[in-house]
């Protein structure tokens, strides 16, 4: 997509393309001014996930059990709410 937005800044105006795709022109201009780095990850086949941040917790088995438990409690059909939540079994 970043390719793209590229050709497409050759021919249109950042303000353009942004009303365009409704979005904030700093968007188009950053991926013009790391156009160098955008396409040497594009030639490398990196992924855009790479830049991301992966936040874990101290706490993951329990985050584990607790998503567990939601996925259970809705494949069944059962209300899942912020009380229920709070409250526990």
């Amino acid at each position: 997509e970043k390719i793209w937005v590229l050709e497409l800044f050759k021919s249109k105006s950042a303000l353009t393309i942004a009303d365009e795709f409704r979005v904030a022109k700093n968007q188009f201009q950053n991926i013009v001014k790391h156009e160098a780095e955008v396409l040497e990850d594009v030639e490398n086949n990196l992924s855009a996930e790479k830049n991301r941040a992966r936040f874990t917790t101290r706490d993951e088995d329990i985050n584990d059990l607790v998503l567990t438990w939601l996925k259970d409690a809705t494949t069944r059909r059962r209300p899942v709410s912020g009380p229920l939540i709070c409250i526990g079994p």
